[in-house]
């Protein structure tokens, strides 16, 4: 199983680095990463929260791996 401690802070950033989740300005474009960084760390903990309530990592990981 993934590292949570690990891939929820990075799996954050790669969610809000992508304009299709934040699309800022192109005036204001240089701070897409850190505003994505700034996301993950205040989201981090409660994402945790949320995959330790669930079995401790994400439902879709289970069932792609059973299917496979």
């Amino acid at each position: 199983m993934i590292n949570i401690k690990l891939s929820i802070p990075y799996g954050l950033i790669l969610c809000t680095t992508t304009q299709d989740i934040i699309r800022l300005p192109r005036i204001f474009s240089f701070l897409q990463k850190p505003l994505a960084q700034f996301v993950s760390v205040v989201r981090a903990p409660k994402s945790k929260e949320g995959y330790a309530s669930i079995g401790g990592g994400s439902p879709l990981r289970r069932m792609t791996d059973a299917q496979a």
